[in-house]
């Protein structure tokens, strides 16, 4: 559990910081485009880190997907009336 963990926090550091440029941090939650760009490339990173942790095929897939999707949400920033 603790391996899964550290692989998920990694993953999201390269996915979420790294990775991510500069049109992507300030652009995804003005426009979908960089937003899909930034949700994709994290899911590709989320699916590798629980496939390398020895996590099962398929529930690699789901769980990264319902990450990527909840991520999405969470970076799309529409949803905040401040």
């Amino acid at each position: 559990m603790v391996e899964i963990f550290l692989y998920l926090l990694i993953a999201h550091l390269i996915g979420d910081w790294i990775i991510q440029t500069y049109w992507m941090a300030t652009e995804k939650s003005k426009s979908l485009a960089p937003l899909l760009a930034h949700v994709v490339t994290y899911h590709v990173f989320t699916f590798g880190a629980l496939y390398l942790a020895g996590v099962d095929l398929i529930q690699a897939v789901w769980a990264s997907l319902f990450l990527a999707v909840t991520h999405a949400f969470l970076d799309n920033r529409r949803f905040e009336i401040w």
